[in-house]
């Protein structure tokens, strides 16, 4: 955030898109805590898009994207997350569960930039393009 914020700051344009971390602090642009749960959308395939203020102490503005997923690709990403702490010896958190019903992503590019189709892409495509350093770093190491 830190970083988001000083970049900001110095006028620099470079924007960011990620996914939205629980553990992030929302607020309204007049500095009201907001609670997730009460702005998610609730039908499959709904998009609810808000602007808001992210961090702790250095606060950035930000575009939240809340996209309501269908039962399947639901019951898919909580599978994954139980598994994945299954493995790791832990259970999964109620919070993470639940949040499995949507993707929630947070973007500093403006509207009239990106629209919210086009950051979905974008992030699809940032997960190819990890895969592939990540079969290029093991060609290279073996």
């Amino acid at each position: 955030m830190k970083e988001w914020r000083k970049r900001d700051e110095n006028g620099e344009r470079c924007y960011v898109v990620t996914r939205f971390n629980a553990q992030c602090n929302l607020y309204t642009h007049s500095g009201h805590q907001l609670d997730l749960r009460g702005l998610l959308p609730r039908q499959p395939g709904q998009v609810v898009e808000q602007g808001v203020l992210v961090g702790k102490q250095d606060l950035v503005t930000t575009r939240l994207i809340m996209i309501c997923l269908s039962d399947e690709v639901t019951k898919k990403r909580r599978e994954k997350i139980e598994k994945e702490a299954k493995d790791d010896g832990r259970i999964a958190s109620s919070e993470q569960l639940e949040l499995a019903r949507w993707l929630l992503l947070l973007t500093t590019a403006p509207r009239r930039l990106l629209s919210f189709s086009q950051i979905v892409v974008i992030v699809r495509l940032r997960w190819q393009i990890e895969l592939l350093f990540k079969q290029m770093i093991r060609a290279w190491t073996d």
